[in-house]
């Protein structure tokens, strides 16, 4: 979740299904920050709150970020791991900067840190030239990030992301397994041949890479001035493919930008690239879908909560989105299959 500025989350429908094992006021916050951290409260506005966390911004100066689900107690204690880790890199853009780390209550924990100034990202109307020299930044960023060499500590700490370490025949095995579900609840349409892919992609795999990971890296997580200035919200970060952050060069900048993109950060494998271009589709896809269970899973229950008059159009927009993972899953193994 993206905590500087407004959030994504602050419209309640974002929320539906989900609900809080401890809630905050603002009083609360206030004083716990006074009494507790040492901090002197001005002014305190809730911003806003995500599956995991709700957020605080202290005197305009200020992020507090708090764990409000117990399973989200172990990716607050994760993010302030990786935030420290990155206190010691150089990167050619702001992380937040860990000051107060704690319990709240003796269990709940807590990061605090400076507001980085920015707008986040889907706030922003950028032009083709914009977004070409925010792909350069992009790219530093990323490469910078992805050359971190991961120590014992790192591996301990960071459970590691296996997506683009497991072998093509697994990943095309849970995608059929997922789809098929789908279809058995009529959700989606029968997707005609499009789940029959070459047997030359079965057996591939994209190698050993293992780095450093955001794992969310998305608009609503990028602050924005002129260019790019910040990446918040590293609650997901974990050890894993460079692929998996890279999906946003082809979620944010358009084709014209993407030259530009890649001589910055670097050459890569073919499969990579077609990994990242189809990987938030292959990822959405495949979690649709608990395995081997027939039931409508909660996103998709929360699809037709926060869109209950419009439910036909959801089963559309999901069947359609379904549909074009196919043929880009398709497009994916056949490039990797050919290296």
């Amino acid at each position: 979740m993206g905590v500087e500025g407004s959030s994504q989350f602050n419209d309640p429908n974002a929320l539906a299904g989900f609900s809080n094992d401890v809630d905050y006021t603002e009083q609360q916050i206030g004083a716990f920050l006074n009494n507790e951290v040492g901090l002197s409260v001005v002014a305190i506005e809730r911003l806003g709150q995500g599956t995991d966390s709700i957020v605080f911004l202290i005197t305009k100066r200020w992020i507090f970020k708090f764990a409000c689900r117990r399973q989200a107690i172990g990716l607050t204690k994760a993010e302030a791991y990786v935030l420290a880790r990155l206190a010691k890199e150089s990167l050619p853009v702001a992380v937040p900067r860990i000051i107060w780390s704690g319990l709240f209550d003796g269990q709940w924990p807590y990061i605090g840190y400076p507001l980085i100034p920015g707008r986040v990202g889907y706030r922003c109307d950028f032009d083709a030239q914009q977004r070409a020299q925010t792909g350069i930044v992009l790219a530093k960023f990323l490469r910078a990030l992805h050359a971190i060499t991961p120590t014992s500590d790192d591996l301990e700490a960071l459970p590691e992301d296996r997506f683009g370490r497991v072998p093509m025949n697994d990943w095309i095995d849970e995608i059929e397994s997922r789809v098929n579900a789908l279809l058995r609840t009529g959700l989606v349409k029968e997707p005609s041949d499009r789940l029959t892919v070459t047997s030359a992609a079965r057996g591939c795999c994209l190698g050993d890479r293992v780095s450093l990971v955001h794992r969310d890296l998305t608009v609503k997580n990028m602050l924005f001035a002129d260019s790019l200035q910040g990446v918040v919200d590293w609650a997901d970060a974990r050890m894993g493919h460079p692929a998996i952050d890279l999906e946003i060069v082809y979620l944010f900048l358009p084709a014209s930008c993407r030259a530009v993109f890649w001589t910055h950060y670097g050459e890569v494998p073919s499969a990579w690239r077609a990994l990242a271009s189809t990987g938030e589709h292959w990822r959405g896809c495949a979690r649709c879908i608990a395995p081997d269970s027939g039931s409508v899973p909660r996103n998709i229950r929360l699809i037709r909560h926060s869109a209950k008059k419009r439910v036909k159009r959801c089963n559309s927009l999901l069947n359609h989105a379904v549909d074009a993972a196919l043929n880009r899953l398709m497009i994916c193994f056949s490039v990797i299959a050919c290296n």
